[in-house]
């Protein structure tokens, strides 16, 4: 079965909009289980936004797989404030669902795909340099986004879990969290720790309105 979902969260002064196209197989007889991939484009929007550091190198001082669930080291922590943000991205992902009757419950993840943005201005609060502390900073998004799971990530990537209803055989809804990531590179590259990547995190309550398409 394949469907496209049309959905939009808001959080504070933040919000999320989506399409999504998934292709979904079913893995047992009864038809219980299902994986599937799709692709996904969402924007990001928000105002007064806090981006912080971003290399895993710097948020945990470590780096590949020993870094996800590590604490952060708040002395390596610099936020670039975005008066306003606007991220697009692209991307492919892949899909987890349990069928039962007319309701859904499944979970989904972007894992690649590309990044499109404007230029944007901020401000950076470091404690690292008089210099650069309070200092105008513009920035934008990097080309390319991928899934290396926790401060490894680069770029812009969303996850989503969900609960869906069939109210029939034309329409269904769906209502979840959105978990997105997004990202921003500074044009100025000798900020403190010789770092230009800044990141934001937000999980948004999310409703869709799913359309299914029959082959």
């Amino acid at each position: 079965m394949s469907h496209v979902d049309l959905g939009f969260g808001v959080k504070q002064k933040n919000a999320v909009v989506a399409i999504s196209y998934a292709q979904l197989l079913e893995i047992d007889k009864r038809g219980l289980l299902q994986v599937g991939w799709g692709v996904r484009m969402a924007r990001f929007m928000g105002q007064d936004v806090p981006f912080i550091t971003a290399p895993a190198r710097l948020t945990t001082n470590k780096g590949g797989l020993s870094s996800i669930g590590a604490p952060l080291v708040g002395a390596n922590i610099d936020t670039l404030q975005m008066p306003k943000a606007q991220l697009t991205s692209l991307n492919f992902m892949v899909a987890l669902q349990l069928q039962v009757g007319k309701f859904n419950i499944g979970a989904n993840a972007d894992v690649f795909g590309l990044a499109l943005a404007g230029t944007r201005a901020g401000t950076l609060a470091t404690n690292e340099s008089i210099k650069w502390n309070n200092s105008p900073q513009t920035a934008s998004t990097g080309l390319g986004n991928l899934r290396l799971f926790g401060d490894n990530n680069l770029g812009n990537l969303n996850a989503e879990v969900y609960a869906r209803v069939w109210l029939g055989q034309q329409v269904g809804v769906k209502f979840g969290y959105i978990f997105s990531t997004s990202e921003y590179h500074t044009a100025e590259k000798n900020l403190p720790n010789n770092n230009d990547r800044f990141r934001y995190r937000q999980a948004t309550p999310f409703i869709s309105i799913t359309l299914p398409i029959y082959n």
